[in-house]
């Protein structure tokens, strides 16, 4: 499923990267900021239509991974030297895809009860899909 999404997914990862380059960032607001990209995940994945709930999951997962190492990883984290960074960023990679496989669960209920927005043909090309990235 994540790869027939690829292309919208790498799209919304384009945009948070353009919008967070070149910043610090602390552990709180990686945590809010994959967060927000899960939920934009969650919702690109629902619009498909198709697969079982465990395939979007890891499909969302995965895209958070892609995420993680696109726009987390090479921003600067304040107080940590460069040569040690590396190492704090895959004990922090562990945590994110963690939190994110949690987060996934709570996303769907949520969006279970307060609706899921624009609803999308299915079967429609994943590439047309435009789902909202969530700042």
């Amino acid at each position: 499923m994540y790869e027939k999404l690829k292309g919208a997914i790498d799209e919304i990862i384009a945009a948070y990267k353009e919008v967070y380059a070149d910043k610090k960032i602390t552990f709180g607001e990686m945590l809010t900021l994959v967060t927000r990209a899960c939920a934009t995940f969650v919702k690109l994945v629902e619009s498909m239509g198709e697969g079982t709930g465990e395939e979007k999951k890891n499909a969302v997962i995965t895209a958070v991974g892609t995420f993680y190492d696109t726009v987390i990883a090479p921003m600067d984290i304040p107080g940590i030297p460069n040569f040690v960074e590396p190492i704090v960023d895959q004990g922090a990679k562990l945590v994110v895809m963690t939190v994110a496989s949690s987060a996934v669960d709570a996303l769907v209920v949520i969006f279970n009860k307060t609706g899921w927005g624009e609803e999308t043909e299915s079967g429609q090309d994943p590439q047309a899909i435009k789902a909202p990235v969530i700042y």
